[in-house]
């Protein structure tokens, strides 16, 4: 089944921000972007298999945040 990640950020100015979800050997398994707005908190939210482990890169043209994400039966 798959399961339901939510990823939060905050952006002090309105930017598109573009994640990628990378497989552990480090292939771009998916890729989003959208539109965020200032002094809001928002949420990325995508589908992943259960039981795997994935690596993630968010950005906007100012910053980049990475991360492990690891999925639980």
């Amino acid at each position: 089944f798959m399961d339901q990640v939510f990823i939060p950020y905050f952006l002090k100015s309105n930017q598109f921000v573009s994640l990628k979800i990378m497989d552990i050997s480090g292939r771009v398994v998916k890729t989003m972007t959208q539109e965020g707005r200032i002094g809001k908190n928002h949420f990325v939210v995508t589908h992943l298999p259960a039981g795997s482990e994935w690596t993630f890169e968010i950005s906007t043209d100012n910053w980049k945040s990475m991360g492990i994400l690891i999925s639980v039966y």
